[in-house]
């Protein structure tokens, strides 16, 4: 009886333990890191105007917010799937579970029928008094009294894990049904976004017809920044260079600052508070000309006009590059050791060549003339000569 409690006992621990693994915990962590993303993007979407000037960005801001809300829903389903096959498994444990615990009330019911059987027959009495001596007689008493105590003992054990399993099952299935409730609450948020997409696309399509040369000023300002980033591209390759003319105390430096910063990779803070990336790293089409491939050399990171501009680690300004000409402002580059970081399209520059500055510090803002589609930070890490995505190295 009592082996068959243990292996009861060790069926339903090893799976609840297995419910609550990390693969649920890490779908939670990361549906709250989405939806804390979105409720970024829908914060910059209410700072938009309606108006054509703004309606590239809008664009962007709401093709992000579709493709959050369909990463959320994916990993609700997933949660949600986990979540039956959890569910599915206990139910059946706590069916065996109950046969079980029938079988041991049968048991007990029948020790305590022979227990009364036993007394009105006095066959307690002649078990005890037919003890060899004082002693012997002791041992009985105490055997009788702790198996009338194992058997009430085992007996609410075994009520009590009843009323656990039945408890962790209601848990359950409401967490499934709210979870349910919330992916038909997101699917009805994506339908009315797949809307604001469509509605957005009819404008750009309305101003596109109206200015038959907006393709050739998008191929202008593509132009542009790539001459803007062969510029940081000479300037990444000239700073690798001068390192190798640096001290033993400053190469010594260097070392330890660049694992300082590999360490924290994915830890970084976003470089605009509450900004949201809406140009990703690498070769991409263009998002109004599906035929005009850009080739991101970091991300564009959009917030509000004039936001703060913050360093993401600790380091030194190494140079300080007008880019006014290519539309794109200021870039500051700070070296980190065997890291650089390129912050482009800044104004009000707040530092100067050889400023050491330390993480969170602002070195400058975003653009607060133009339109809302000017209101970005361009941003890129790089380790030596090699070009990094920046996503990989900031914290969401």
């Amino acid at each position: 009886m009592t082996r068959k409690l243990i292996i009861l006992l060790s069926l339903l621990t090893l799976g609840w333990g297995s419910l609550r693994g990390q693969s649920i915990e890490s779908l939670r962590k990361d549906i709250e890191r989405d939806r804390q993303e979105l409720t970024r993007i829908e914060g910059l979407l209410k700072t938009n105007t309606a108006s054509k000037k703004s309606s590239e960005r809008e664009l962007k801001l709401i093709r992000n917010t579709i493709s959050g809300r369909r990463k959320v829903i994916r990993k609700l389903d997933s949660q949600i799937n986990s979540l039956v096959v959890s569910v599915e498994r206990k139910q059946q444990q706590l069916e065996r579970g109950q046969r079980q615990l029938e079988r041991l009330r049968r048991e007990y019911a029948g020790y305590i029928y022979e227990g009364y059987k036993s007394s009105l027959r006095g066959d307690a009495f002649t078990f005890l008094f037919s003890s060899r001596d004082f002693n012997d007689a002791n041992r009985r008493l105490a055997y009788m009294r702790h198996a009338a105590a194992a058997r009430r003992q085992k007996a609410a054990e075994i009520d009590s894990l009843s009323k656990s399993l039945t408890a962790q099952i209601e848990e359950l299935d409401t967490r499934k049904q709210e979870l349910s409730e919330t992916r038909s609450s997101r699917q009805k948020e994506l339908k009315t976004l797949r809307s604001d997409e469509s509605t957005q696309q009819k404008k750009v399509a309305q101003l596109t017809s109206k200015e038959k040369n907006l393709k050739s000023k998008a191929n202008a300002a593509r132009r542009k920044i790539e001459q803007a980033q062969r510029k940081i591209n000479a300037l990444i390759a000239a700073e690798t260079k001068k390192k190798s003319g640096r001290t033993q105390a400053q190469i010594d430096a260097d070392v330890i600052l660049s694992g300082q910063f590999g360490q924290n990779k994915g830890k970084m803070p976003y470089p605009v508070r509450g900004g949201v990336i809406i140009d990703h790293f690498g070769r991409q089409n263009h998002h109004l000309y599906s035929n005009m491939v850009i080739d991101n050399g970091g991300v564009n990171i959009a917030g509000k006009a004039g936001d703060a501009v913050k360093c993401v680690f600790d380091g030194e300004v190494r140079t300080i590059l007008s880019l006014t000409n290519l539309g794109q402002n200021t870039a500051v580059l700070v070296r980190h050791g065997d890291y650089f970081t390129v912050y482009q399209n800044i104004v009000n520059v707040s530092v100067k060549v050889g400023d050491k500055v330390s993480i969170n510090q602002t070195i400058g803002t975003l653009p607060t003339s133009g339109s809302e589609d000017d209101h970005y930070l361009h941003f890129e890490v790089w380790q030596n000569n090699q070009k990094l995505n920046p996503e990989y190295w900031l914290n969401r």
